[in-house]
């Protein structure tokens, strides 16, 4: 779990009533990348989760990156599965290709996911979003941890 998210997530999972474990693993825990993607060209949307994280998966992103121009799209969303020793790491390179942190999914069938989002530049309007005050505190913390 990146840090800088990590009490997000905690507080999320504890809103939830789940328990909040961090990965104590290092190094690569799958031989292979399990990735699944889908397009919605008619809601110019993309969609991306990331099961396990394999030795290869940074080479397989980069080539994808080269064929899919996500400046053709409004939003990407990127699931990434919290729970692999490699989270961070893959968080990181995500961060550092445009997309912002969301948000998180804990207790899905499949796993726990960090959600990030590559939103092409469009801007969120804070100041013009009406929120319940637990929103608010969400997206304020969100902004904090985005830099924004």
């Amino acid at each position: 779990m990146p840090d800088e998210c990590a009490g997000f997530v905690k507080d999320v999972y504890d809103t939830a009533g789940l328990p909040f474990e961090q990965s104590v693993e290092e190094g690569f825990a799958h031989e292979a990348s399990s990735i699944m993607q889908s397009i919605d060209t008619l809601a110019r949307s993309l969609s991306v989760k990331i099961d396990a994280i394999g030795p290869e998966l940074y080479d397989r992103l980069d080539a994808w990156q080269l064929n899919n121009d996500l400046a053709d799209l409004d939003v990407a969303t990127l699931y990434l599965n919290a729970r692999d020793p490699k989270a961070p790491e893959c968080y990181r390179y995500f961060r550092e290709r445009g997309f912002v942190f969301t948000g998180c999914l804990p207790g899905s069938t499949s796993g726990d996911y960090l959600l990030l989002q590559h939103l092409n530049g469009r801007p969120f309007d804070r100041e013009g979003a009406v929120l319940l005050p637990n929103y608010a505190d969400m997206i304020e913390r969100l902004y904090h941890i985005n830099s924004f």
